[in-house]
Formats: C-alpha cells, sequence, structure tokens
C-alpha cells in the first residue's frame, strides 16, 4: 500500500492559490506580486510531509508502451499551487486554462486577462456551488473560436468571471472536459507531459500489473463529463470526486466520526488499488452523487501529482487507469 503525504490545509472551496505557471501574462505586477509572495510563505509553511513512499514514480516510457505517437503529446504545464494547465487560444490569441476535471461543460477566462481577451457579451447570470446555492455572478461570453490540442471549435460559449470567486490569486481560466470527449489522454504531472488519442486503451495492456484498471461511474447530467470513481476511505465506501482543478484533497468529516482529531493516516482505495494519505483537508462535500452512494472525498492536484493516470472515453469507455 503506497503512503503519500498531502500537506493539512485550511479549506475553501474548488481551484485555490492558482496562477500561470510562466509569470503574470496579463496579470498586473502589483498584483502578481501579492500573489507570489502570499504563495511563498503557504508553501513554506506546508513543506512538510510531502514526500511520497512505497509507490516510486511511473516509468517515464508510457507514451510508447500506450501506443501515443509523437503528435499526440502535448505540454501540461504547472501552475505553482500543482494543478495542470493547457495552451487554448481564444479567437487566435493564446491562453493558459486550468485543464479541470471540476469543469464539465465549456470554458472561462478570468478578469486577470479579459482586457487582451476578444468576446461577445451575452448575459450576466449565477455561478452556483456543488450544493445549488449562489456563489457569485459572471458573464456569459461567446468567442467565434477555441483552439485546443489541433481541434477548433467555432462560436463557442463560456464565462467571464471574477477570478477572486474561484481562487485566492490570479489565474487566466478554465477549460472543460467537454471539449476531450471521446478521447483518451494521459496526464503526467511531473514531466510535464499529456499524451491524447482517440484509440482505446490498448487491449493487450488491460491484464498487466503494471495498471490498474477502474471503471469509472456514469456522471450526473449536470456534471456529464465529471469524473467520479466507487471507493473506501477507511473502508467505508463512498464516491470520490477526482478533480484537477482543486489544489486540495477533501475528505467528508462524517469519513472520520468517531475520532476525537483527524486521524495521522488514511486508508483510500479506488478499485483494488489501495494507498494511504498522511495529510488531508477536512470540509464537508456537498458535491450531489451520480449514485447512491454519497460523495465522501475529493482528490484534487495536491494528490494525483504523485500518480501518473490514463482517462479513456473512447469507444463508450468511461476508465480511469492508473499507471503502477
Amino acid at each position: 500500500m503506497a503512503e503519500i503525504g498531502i500537506p493539512m490545509l485550511g479549506c475553501h472551496s474548488r481551484r485555490h492559490d492558482e496562477k500561470p505557471a510562466n509569470g503574470p501574462r496579463g496579470i498586473s505586477a502589483g498584483r502578481y506580486g501579492v500573489a507570489l509572495a502570499l504563495l511563498s510563505l503557504l508553501v513554506a509553511g506546508c513543506s512538510r510531509g510531502m514526500l511520497v513512499g512505497g509507490h516510486p514514480y511511473p516509468s517515464a516510457d508510457w507514451q510508447t508502451e500506450l501506443q501515443y505517437d509523437a503528435g499526440d503529446i502535448k505540454p501540461l504545464h504547472m501552475s505553482l499551487a500543482g494543478c495542470p494547465e493547457v495552451d487554448v487560444r481564444l479567437n487566435g490569441k493564446p491562453f493558459r486554462l486550468l485543464f479541470d476535471y471540476g469543469c464539465s461543460k465549456g470554458f472561462q477566462i478570468t478578469t486577470a486577462v479579459h482586457e487582451r481577451a476578444d468576446y461577445t457579451v451575452l448575459e450576466e447570470t449565477n455561478t452556483y456551488w456543488a450544493d445549488g446555492t449562489i456563489r457569485g455572478k459572471v458573464k456569459r461570453i461567446r468567442v467565434n473560436s477555441l483552439e485546443v490540442f489541433g481541434d477548433r471549435y467555432e462560436d463557442q460559449e463560456g464565462t467571464l468571471a471574477d477570478w477572486r470567486i474561484f481562487s485566492s490569486v490570479p489565474h487566466e481560466g478554465l477549460i472543460g472536459l467537454e471539449y476531450f470527449a471521446g478521447y483518451r489522454f494521459t496526464q503526467d504531472y511531473r514531466r510535464g507531459k499529456l499524451g491524447l488519442t482517440h484509440r482505446p486503451f490498448p487491449a493487450a495492456l488491460k491484464g498487466s500489473s503494471d495498471y490498474e484498471s477502474i471503471e469509472l461511474l456514469d456522471p450526473p447530467e449536470y456534471h456529464k463529463y465529471g469524473v467520479y470513481v466507487l471507493g473506501k476511505v477507511n473502508g467505508v465506501e463512498c464516491v470520490i470526486h477526482i478533480d484537477t482543478g482543486s489544489s486540495k484533497t477533501m475528505v467528508d468529516p462524517t469519513m472520520l466520526t468517531g475520532s476525537e482529531k483527524p486521524p495521522a493516516e488514511l486508508a483510500v482505495s479506488l478499485g483494488s488499488f489501495e494507498f494511504t494519505i498522511r495529510r488531508y483537508c477536512v470540509a464537508p462535500i456537498q458535491h450531489p452523487s451520480p449514485c447512491q452512494v454519497p460523495v465522501r472525498m475529493g482528490i484534487g492536484s495536491d494528490l494525483l501529482r504523485h500518480f501518473v493516470i490514463t482517462i479513456d472515453r473512447t469507444e463508450k469507455q468511461n476508465l480511469l487507469i492508473v499507471h503502477k
């Protein structure tokens, strides 16, 4: 069983402490300086407990074994908080948007970069928390074109939001999994690579001990591209939501019933793949479940960066593959 240390932090909502990896493109120097100072304090306060024990990082040669061509490999950038970002063009202009499992449909840009973006405002509307309560106001917008990984989409609708609604530091925006439906993709945080293909996971590898293949739950209609898996936390069955756009892994306090304080370790299982986390965030999870079992854990990029994972949504597949 792998043991993974994750910093225990004060919890808020999804997407925290994020900023484009290569500096303040479109973000004022003053805001960037403040954000960098705050993030430096955060990192200094959370540097302990970050090592991985018993789970060596997987082989770098997944590109060949998983039958990705050279053109299938794309750059995967990292925010300072460790959340993945990808290159996107809106009306021909480059942006770096969060590759966000928590965003099901569309795209979003934020007030950090809206002055250099070209878009048409359609209307003002609300954005919501997972429990359905209003989170804040956003503007619905339209762009003539959106380009990502060689695919071009015309007349796309998204939102413009104040970055402070979703984060404690500026970020450029996010793109949802709607644009990657029908793909198989492999994320390698440490090597900064994203494999992307329409070919399914190689059949010859499905029985390999190097990979753990886990059937994902059918996502709910309101979050129809979300990533949900049935798992266990400390032996208790629950739904686990996987969200690359969150910088923190969260566990609902109901999973800790009977403990005067959070246990030093939590055993987590995804299918037959088991690991232990030693640092985590405790906060109520109001996320609606895709089945009768409640959502009681949210795995964020602070944990995902310790693994290489593949999502296969080709040919009616809905699989999470963990590289061992």
